[in-house]
Formats: C-alpha cells, structure tokens, sequence
C-alpha cells in the first residue's frame, strides 16, 4: 500500500484504528479545556478591567498632571515676537512668505 497501512486490504469494510492511542486527542476533555479557558479568561478581564479603569483615573485626576504650565505663555510670547520681526534678518514671517511666493 502506499500510505503504509498493510492491516486491510482496499475495499473491505473495517474498524479505523487511531494511529497512537496513548496520544490520541479527546474531543470531549479538549472541549472542556477549551470552555474552562475561556471562562476563565472572561473572568479575569472581568477582574481587571475596573483595575485598569481605576489607575487611569487616578492618572488622569494625578496633583502633578493638573499643575499650569507658566512656561508656555513666555514661550508663545518670544516665538510671537520673532515671527514679528525681532530676529536676525528683522523680517516678519509674512514678508517672507511672500518674498519666497515671487
């Protein structure tokens, strides 16, 4: 035979024989290892999710995300300026957008 089976012979009618019983799946203990699983990883989820909710609020409402930054209208301020012309070629940015436009 050229699958390599030599217990019967082509045509007859037989009882299929597992290839390695002591390795052979089972259906229903797969099926049950397969329900348990997702059991139990729906409720660790469960668990965590108001965990992770928690810490994000406690994140979001954190004393050192709620400091005013004092820095950011000085900066604004000197970058407005420049743009103005108080820069080293004394140009507004609108000049040179349109000297660059010609």
């Amino acid at each position: 035979m050229a699958h390599g089976h030599p217990d019967f012979t082509p045509g007859q009618k037989h009882e299929a024989k597992p290839l390695d019983p002591e390795h052979d799946i089972d259906a229903k203990q797969a099926s049950m290892w397969l329900i348990v699983s997702a059991i139990v990883l729906f409720l660790v989820v469960w668990a965590l999710v108001p965990v992770f909710t928690r810490a994000r609020e406690l994140k979001r409402t954190d004393p050192q995300q709620q400091i005013s930054n004092t820095e950011l209208p000085d900066a604004v301020a000197r970058e407005h300026k420049f743009l103005n012309g108080d820069n080293p070629a004394k140009k507004s940015i609108d000049a040179v957008v349109d000297q660059l436009r010609k």
